[in-house]
């Protein structure tokens, strides 16, 4: 999830209690991480080679050897805002152990001004997250054009990434991040639900074959402040 000027990673968190153990199968989302990996203003830019290479590898690398965590899959995808987009690492993994320390480590390794963690919850007091999957690949220009048309309704930015061979986009509200249009989960599922109903009524392979929805709640990591790197790090 991007939002302009604000580089992030994204942590979707939680558990997988298995069939048949003292939990009775009570099944968690796993936790899921969109980071994006492309430098600040006034850094020099890395190749995509080294991007989604050696430096996303390295990544994973350290994920997997983290006790605790399980499952973990790193592909790469797609952070994009109204005229811009960049190179956007989609992780996920069950589990936690030290992964919050990696993720705040990754974020100050690379200079990214914030990160955005999103918890699973259920009840009226839950933010949404929103994948709209389509009927085939959506190219550059595409996207572009699904951009513009999520800018005009007031939307920060959001995320491309492949799901099961599908091409899907994910928008989620960010209270922290609110104003505007988007100035409410109620005024985001509105906004997005319009977009999503105009993508369905297209053809081929612009063509929007389903939304899903999933409450979150959110917090932010940042360079600085109450929740900065360093706090965390230091187990705060």
């Amino acid at each position: 999830m991007i939002t302009p000027n604000s580089d992030q990673l994204a942590e979707f968190n939680p558990c997988h209690v298995p069939a048949g153990s003292s939990g009775g199968g009570q099944f968690c989302p796993a936790t899921m991480v969109g980071i994006t990996s492309s430098p600040p203003s006034g850094v020099a830019p890395r190749s995509n080679r080294t991007i989604f290479g050696r430096d996303m590898k390295a990544f994973a690398a350290k994920l997997s050897r983290i006790p605790g965590v399980s499952d973990t899959t790193v592909k790469p995808g797609v952070g994009a805002w109204d005229g811009g987009g960049e190179p956007t690492w989609v992780v996920r993994y069950r589990g936690n152990g030290q992964a919050r320390k990696l993720l705040a480590a990754t974020g100050k390794q690379y200079k990214q001004q914030a990160v955005l963690v999103m918890h699973s919850c259920k009840g009226s007091s839950c933010s949404p997250m929103h994948d709209i999957t389509f009927a085939g690949g959506v190219n550059t220009a595409q996207r572009e054009e699904v951009g513009r048309a999520l800018a005009a309704r007031g939307f920060g930015g959001w995320t491309w990434h492949k799901d099961g061979g599908k091409t899907k986009l994910r928008v989620a509200f960010v209270s922290q991040w609110a104003g505007g249009k988007i100035d409410s989960p109620a005024a985001h599922t509105k906004q997005l639900t319009r977009v999503f109903r105009a993508l369905r009524a297209r053809s081929g392979r612009m063509r929007a074959s389903r939304m899903d929805v999933q409450g979150i709640t959110t917090e932010v990591m940042e360079q600085a402040g109450e929740f900065s790197y360093d706090r965390v790090l230091r187990g705060g």
